[in-house]
């Protein structure tokens, strides 16, 4: 299904009653199943976090939309990956956060410093849900959680496989 094509939208729903007609899947097959697992994914978000309305995005891309590690200003953004690699992401006590976006820019990540140990790159598995705190979460300025999309890997590539992700923001 999305996995196979181009596909990207992004809507504002109300957390209570969220409506997911401008997703735009009804010409879909097997739609229905997806539809409801973004709705219930948007109730548990809500029911943790409290927002009156969730930005919710559903994509399917061929590239990594943000290849380098980085934090994100929201409070929350929960991550899904329905299809593809998971994000990637690090715990705090492996992250030199001065290497984090523009000084870093000319070097990869992995070579910049930004990474402590080689090996402390996290991955989260397809179909696991991810809530990851970001700079505007009341205290934790500086504290963002550190992420990043995937590399794609050669047969990935060969295959035009793509990612499936949707990710909900709280907004007020």
């Amino acid at each position: 299904m999305l996995a196979q094509q181009d596909y990207s939208r992004s809507i504002v729903v109300d957390a209570a009653h969220p409506d997911l007609r401008d997703l735009d899947l009804h010409n879909e097959p097997e739609s229905g199943p997806l539809l409801s697992d973004i709705a219930c994914w948007i109730q548990v978000f809500a029911d943790l976090l409290g927002p009156p309305r969730v930005g919710v995005r559903l994509c399917s891309v061929n590239q990594p939309m943000c290849p380098r590690f980085h934090v994100d200003r929201v409070m929350a953004r929960l991550i899904l990956t329905y299809h593809g690699p998971g994000t990637e992401w690090l715990d705090s006590c492996d992250v030199d956060r001065r290497y984090l976006g523009q000084p870093a820019s000319h070097v990869s990540d992995e070579a910049s410093g930004l990474i402590r140990h080689p090996s402390a790159i996290q991955k989260m598995q397809s179909f696991s849900v991810g809530i990851l705190k970001g700079e505007a979460w009341p205290g934790n300025v500086g504290r963002g959680a550190v992420h990043r999309s995937p590399m794609r890997t050669p047969t990935q590539r060969l295959s035009g496989e793509r990612r499936v992700l949707l990710t909900l923001d709280g907004l007020a």
